[in-house]
């Protein structure tokens, strides 16, 4: 008797299923990530295994399950920690964690720093973004501000008193807000006739 066996890269998620149902134990399975994945107890209670699914239907390897004496379960020897079960959880009660990655050597190139980065990606979760910010800075100077001359104040001068007087008078109506509405609505000439009363 002879015969081959053919895997399907692009269907195998390495599940493990064939080893455990193997009768001659022929099967060696290397999963491709390493973790725990866990139940987060005081959030199972929104838990809805029968109306939502969402953690069954995504699961590559078919490892979720409803035991009789629990709301819902998981069969660890059969996760590949990938995480879908996690994401696709409404009420965050699955939590997947990677411990180590199945990867090929990287070798000593320009671009390994990249490949290590991707791997601590897989393992962590943590993505770093790239820079897309597109500005460039420039050195702006600020604004040219005019010398400022003190004014000597002329005490002796003959009309200081009487124009110390009509801005005491004028002070009230400037600070009065009704004026300062007319005067910003351009509708200076009422303001001036009150002026030209004051006099």
């Amino acid at each position: 008797i002879s015969g081959t066996v053919t895997i399907d890269d692009e269907k195998c998620s390495r599940c493990g299923w064939c080893k455990a149902v193997c009768p001659y134990e022929a099967v060696d399975i290397i999963k491709p990530f390493e973790g725990e994945i866990e139940l987060i107890e005081n959030r199972l209670a929104d838990c809805d295994p029968v109306g939502c699914h969402g953690c069954f239907n995504v699961c590559p390897a078919h490892a979720w399950y409803v035991p009789p004496d629990k709301k819902i379960d998981v069969n660890k020897d059969y996760c590949i920690y990938c995480g879908a079960c996690e994401k696709a959880c409404h009420v965050y009660a699955i939590d997947v964690k990677r411990s180590d990655v199945q990867h090929t050597e990287v070798r000593d190139l320009p671009w390994s720093s990249q490949w290590n980065d991707a791997i601590n990606a897989i393992k962590t979760g943590d993505r770093s973004r790239p820079d897309t910010d597109r500005r460039v800075e420039m050195e702006v100077e600020g604004p040219v501000r005019p010398e400022v001359h003190e004014i000597g104040l002329r005490e002796k001068h003959e009309h200081l008193d009487e124009i110390r007087s009509r801005l005491d008078n004028l002070m009230p109506m400037l600070c009065d807000v009704k004026t300062r509405y007319e005067w910003e609505r351009q509708n200076s000439g009422s303001v001036i006739k009150r002026i030209d009363k004051m006099n």
